[in-house]
């Protein structure tokens, strides 16, 4: 919801405070989805191409990008979950917080085994930008 998105009736009645609630809920629901297209991204731009064309041994792709399809089905079905609740809450979304909760343990452990590894696979990444022409070119 926001201030263009919306029939005027809908603003009329409700309070300043609750638009900016309602433009914040709207950027969440916004970024998750964009956070998915992001992370399909991250594997039709780099990830496959980089295995495809041999610049990354297979083993070394999977430490770098094995995550990517988990944390992509994480947040899809996050993205499904809000879309569907604002879907029941129309005009004006009340509440997201449950949804939120209920996907926290999943977003715990899949986040935290990704980010154990980043510092890593950026390291990585970055050596063999300077040190193989093909892999620095490509990035």
């Amino acid at each position: 919801l926001g201030r263009h998105t919306v029939e005027p009736y809908v603003l009329a009645y409700i309070t300043k405070e609750e638009l900016k609630r309602q433009e914040a809920l709207h950027e969440l629901i916004m970024t998750e989805r964009g956070f998915v297209r992001d992370l399909r991204s991250v594997d039709e731009v780099f990830g496959n191409p980089l295995l495809e064309s041999g610049l990354l041994p297979p083993e070394l792709h999977a430490r770098l990008f094995s995550f990517v399809p988990l944390l992509a089905d994480l947040h899809r079905a996050v993205s499904a979950d809000l879309d569907e609740r604002k879907a029941d809450q129309i005009p004006v979304l009340d509440c997201v917080g449950d949804v939120m909760l209920r996907w926290l343990p999943h977003f715990s452990l899949v986040s935290s085994a990704y980010c154990r590894d980043t510092g890593r696979c950026s390291a990585f990444l970055e050596r063999a930008r300077v040190t193989d022409p093909a892999v620095g070119e490509f990035l």
